[in-house]
């Protein structure tokens, strides 16, 4: 009985300590896998001058200023390892570092062999695998300086909307940061923009002189959508005095128009009195710009009066005058609103 014992424990032991190796041997075993991975580009940290800072974007990215890509890759590792490494490089981007090995420092546009980037990456390292294939095999980027330049603000009003005077901005410059390859496509005119809205425009009171603070800045509209484009400061104030909206001007004298149907002209003969063939002293009153086509006789006024058939017939002896030839802008007013008509048939 005791032999019997001895053999059956033997035999566990030694079943227990199979599995153990098999176990062991299974773990270390390689295997390949696909994974995805999310392939992150960064600068190198450091105190640098505003002109030699770097930034990186990746080209043909979904959005622009991109600095990561989503890739499929074929690693190898032990089979232990690979559950983990399949969930952490699902949630933490491997990074690429400017002058990391493969990994271009240098600006200007370059194609990263991805494969020679990770094959040896100290995160994929202490992952347990290596990597055998990249999809894509490479990453084109664009590295970049970053640089400041120094643009004055402009300030814009809404449609219809000037200045009585040139409006005083402080500060009056302001400085823009911005990659250098935006830098100099910049127009000559360029400009950081304060538009004034239209709720706080109609609330400024023609011909004085008021203050609006804490306006927000706006970057040049060739960068209004680059990410990497920061303003200092992005609030300026702004002293202004707006032009009345309603400019007035006085015409001496407006001719009066008859006007009728053509078949009415063959059976009546219509005269104004001598007196009442021109308005005298015509106010009109309008946007600034409408007035000066008035003031210098592009835009024509016509005083006219409308006769019917039906007014023929009764033979009325004054008719309203309407204004015509001016847009609804406009208002226009004179001291006699009617004319005198002298009507007879032929």
């Amino acid at each position: 009985m005791h032999r019997l014992w001895n053999a059956l424990k033997t035999l566990t032991l030694t079943t227990l300590v199979a599995a153990m190796v098999w176990l062991f041997a299974e773990a270390e075993t390689l295997r390949t896998a696909n994974l995805q991975a999310i392939v992150l580009v960064q600068p190198r940290a450091q105190s640098a001058t505003d002109g030699e800072q770097l930034v990186v974007d990746v080209k043909g990215a979904k959005a622009p200023q991109v600095r990561e890509v989503t890739i499929r890759m074929e690693v190898e590792g032990a089979a232990a390892r690979m559950d983990e490494a399949e969930r952490i490089l699902g949630s933490v981007p491997v990074i690429l570092t400017l002058g990391d090995p493969a990994v271009p420092a240098s600006t200007g546009e370059h194609s990263i062999d991805l494969l020679s980037a990770l094959r040896s990456h100290p995160q994929l390292a202490e992952l347990g695998v290596s990597v055998q294939r990249t999809e894509p095999a490479a990453m084109d980027v664009m590295i970049d300086e970053l640089m400041v330049r120094e643009l004055p603000v402009r300030v814009s009003l809404p449609e219809g909307g000037e200045f009585e005077s040139a409006p005083v901005v402080s500060p009056p410059r302001v400085r823009v940061r911005l990659p250098k390859r935006d830098a100099e496509a910049l127009p000559n005119d360029a400009a950081v923009e304060l538009t004034v809205a239209r709720a706080e425009f109609d609330r400024l009171t023609p011909g004085k002189a008021e203050s609006l603070v804490g306006m927000r800045l706006r970057a040049p509209d060739a960068l209004a959508q680059n990410a990497r484009v920061t303003l200092t400061p992005n609030i300026a104030d702004v002293q202004l005095t707006i032009r009345s909206r309603l400019v007035e001007h006085v015409l001496p004298r407006v001719p009066v128009a008859l006007r009728m149907l053509p078949v009415d002209m063959a059976k009546w003969d219509v005269y104004l009195t001598p007196d009442e063939q021109y308005l005298s002293n015509v106010r009109v009153q309008g946007p600034g710009d409408v007035i000066d086509r008035v003031r210098d006789g592009s835009l024509v006024l016509t005083a006219t009066v409308a006769l019917s058939s039906d007014e023929l017939q009764r033979g009325v002896s004054s008719k309203e005058v309407t204004f015509e030839g001016v847009p609804a802008s406009v208002r226009v007013t004179s001291a006699k609103r009617s004319v005198g008509v002298v009507i007879s048939r032929r």
